[in-house]
């Protein structure tokens, strides 16, 4: 099976528990969360990571500009690591960054299989079960927009949300990103936002 040889683009198939949180938005007083990032951002301990070494160093990720890493949320092992991305300013209660759109992404670390068994845009379609519904090829980062699986476990989230897996050495990185309901992030504009940030871990990590 194709499927077997991308772990670390299907572990977030069960979108309930690992998809990020959808934050409130505004743009006055004192940033709002809910859900998940809801729990995470009350009195926080730790401050947002501007950027977080995962898989023992071999991934470098970093947000786009004013999109901060919860530390809360960095899982990193041998096989598999994890983190979240979201507002700077939202993570640190308005401590940190200015506001940007409340939208959240997940980084997916794991180990990769040939190069020939990349999975495609209809790959990711059919291992979530979604219509797919705009995807492609950029630069060795396949993107899928699709219709369904952004809102699971996430209150007021939009269900279309764009994928992304690309490969760096020998690890297989998958991207997701999810945003509230009629943003224009659930639709096209999500594309560019994946792109910024698969060229911050690519330009980061070690080569």
């Amino acid at each position: 099976m194709r499927y077997s040889l991308f772990p670390a683009v299907l572990a977030c198939a069960v979108l309930a528990g690992c998809a990020g949180p959808v934050p409130d938005d505004t743009k006055s007083g004192a940033p709002k969360a809910r859900g998940f990032l809801a729990g995470l951002t009350k009195t926080p301990t730790t401050a947002p990571l501007r950027r977080a070494k995962l898989a023992g160093g071999a991934v470098v990720v970093a947000g786009p500009e004013d999109y901060c890493i919860d530390p809360k949320t960095v899982k990193t092992s041998a096989n598999r690591s994890f983190a979240v991305v979201a507002s700077c300013e939202i993570l640190s209660q308005g401590k940190d960054g200015t506001y940007v759109e409340p939208l959240v992404m997940t980084v997916t670390v794991g180990r990769r299989g040939s190069q020939s068994d990349m999975p495609t845009a209809k790959d990711l379609a059919r291992a979530l079960e979604a219509e797919l519904l705009a995807g492609g090829e950029e630069n060795g980062l396949t993107l899928a927009h699709l219709d369904r699986g952004g809102d699971a476990g996430l209150k007021d989230g939009a269900a279309s949300h764009w994928r992304g897996t690309f490969a760096q050495g020998d690890r297989m990185i998958g991207l997701a990103l999810y945003a509230p309901k009629g943003s224009d992030y659930a639709g096209s504009a999500g594309k560019s936002m994946l792109v910024e940030q698969f060229r911050q871990i690519t330009r980061l990590s070690p080569k």
